[in-house]
């Protein structure tokens, strides 16, 4: 079993700025969709799961059986202006198979933690003594179980939404990478 954390990164300010006209009737029932998200997205994983290139928007991961996903998006500039936050995973139908038959629980589950990270104490002595800094995170998380017939691709689908430094929703989006289960 192996924990595989994506981490997503969203340039919200190109995608703003792209977006401009579409996102007053953006909704949560009809988010914009971007596609494969190559102008906007950057999806990155630890490169022993990674089939093909890394820091794509069409990431294909490749998982065995017990493996974990966790999946977690964050802004270029970390928030500073639009935060992203996911609001729906939800997937393609088109092989007929359900994936509720290969993904446990199905759709992933929101899990709210802390992470500690470490800081320099002084920014004169930056190799000098630190101190750890506790952080929100927060996630989805599912474990890839048997895929029914051979080697299993999955094309799913995350809805995000754009929130502005006063709370305000600034749109919501939606694009589709994959995920490959080897049997």
């Amino acid at each position: 079993m192996s924990v595989v954390n994506i981490l997503m990164v969203v340039d919200t300010a190109k995608l703003v700025h792209d977006k401009a006209s579409l996102i007053p009737n953006s909704s949560f029932a009809s988010p914009i969709g971007l596609g494969n998200g190559s102008s906007y997205i950057y999806m990155v994983a630890d490169y022993r799961f990674v089939v093909g290139a890394n820091a794509i928007s069409e990431l294909k991961i490749q998982l065995h059986s017990e493996d974990i996903i966790r999946w977690r998006v964050d802004a270029i500039d970390k928030g500073q202006s639009l935060s992203p936050l996911f609001v729906e995973f939800e997937t393609n139908y088109d092989t007929g198979i359900n994936p509720a038959d290969f993904l446990s629980p199905f759709p992933p589950q929101f899990v709210k933690s802390h992470i500690n990270v470490y800081e320099p104490n002084s920014v004169t002595d930056l190799d000098g003594p630190s101190s750890k800094v506790t952080f929100p995170d927060y996630y989805f998380e599912t474990t890839a179980i048997s895929a029914p017939t051979g080697d299993t691709t999955v094309t799913y689908q995350w809805k995000f939404k754009l929130i502005d430094q006063d709370g305000i929703v600034q749109g919501y989006f939606q694009w589709d990478p994959f995920i490959v289960i080897l049997q």
